[in-house]
């Protein structure tokens, strides 16, 4: 059985990428320290907890736990207006991957090819991608840099002035426009 460690820190942020809890710009934070339990936390001002599906665990993470996943196991967050984002964004991760399947989201939003988002990592050499949907037109930033090592990654999308871009460990590594 393949296993992803994932996500120690979750966050979309509207406008602003470093928000307090009360700023109503960041619109979802979980960070995955929990340590047990069948939800995580949204510390973000909305409070929207995700329910953890199948069989994730809570393993230590970069600081505190965090969710391991395996194959079909992901967190759900209920539906709220602010999610619907489409003029700016930011989405950001830390992520420690064995291995993936063909596709892996580590945040989706999207109804494919029509709209949303998601941040996923891609099979073919572990690259993260951002994917935009807008007005049924789709823009991709591809990352150059691996991260199915076991290591732990911090990866970041972010989307705004119709540029996307893609950020692994800090360092912008694509971005398109859209």
């Amino acid at each position: 059985m393949s296993k992803s460690r994932f996500i120690t820190l979750m966050t979309l942020g509207l406008m602003a990428v470093q928000a307090s809890a009360a700023d109503k710009s960041l619109v979802l934070y979980l960070p995955f320290d929990d340590g047990a339990g069948a939800a995580a936390k949204d510390l973000s001002s909305y409070g929207n907890p995700g329910a953890i599906v199948g069989n994730a665990a809570w393993v230590p993470g970069v600081k505190g736990t965090a969710l391991e996943f395996v194959s079909g196991s992901h967190v759900t967050v209920p539906e709220i207006p602010e999610y619907d984002v489409t003029s700016a964004v930011s989405l950001l991760a830390w992520v420690k991957a064995t291995t993936v399947p063909n596709w892996c989201r580590v945040i989706d939003k999207s109804q494919w090819q029509t709209s949303g988002f998601d941040l996923v990592l891609t099979q073919n050499v572990g690259l993260p991608r951002l994917e935009f949907f807008v007005n049924n037109t789709t823009s991709l930033a591809d990352a150059t840099t691996a991260v199915i090592d076991n290591e732990w990654h911090f990866i970041v999308g972010t989307f705004g002035n119709k540029t996307i871009r893609v950020y692994v460990d800090g360092k912008m590594e694509g971005q398109a426009q859209s």
